[in-house]
C-alpha cells in the first residue's frame, strides 16, 4: 500500500459475456522504479486465453541493433 502498486484489474462486459483479468503477483525495485517480476492475464469470451509472462531480466537505454535491408522494388519511407 505505501508505493501504490497494482496488483491486479480486471474488465468485465457482461452484456458481452467476456472479461480480461490482468494480475501482477510480484514486483521487483530496479533503478528507482518498481517494475513486475511476473504478470498473469486471464481473457475469457467462450473460450479461455491464459498468458504468463516471467522476467529474468530488464535492461534500459540499451541500444538495439535490427539489421534490415530494404528488398529491391521497395523504396524508404522516412516518418518524421
Amino acid at each position: 500500500a505505501a508505493n501504490f502498486l497494482v496488483k491486479k484489474e480486471k474488465i468485465t462486459q457482461q452484456k458481452e459475456n467476456r472479461s480480461l483479468e490482468v494480475e501482477y503477483p510480484s514486483f521487483t525495485k530496479q533503478d528507482g522504479m518498481f517494475l513486475p517480476n511476473e504478470i498473469f492475464v486471464k481473457a475469457i469470451q467462450e473460450d479461455q486465453v491464459t498468458i504468463a509472462i516471467q522476467y529474468k531480466n530488464i535492461t534500459f537505454d540499451e541500444d538495439l541493433n535490427t539489421p534490415f535491408s530494404i528488398p529491391s522494388g521497395y523504396e524508404e519511407v522516412k516518418i518524421n
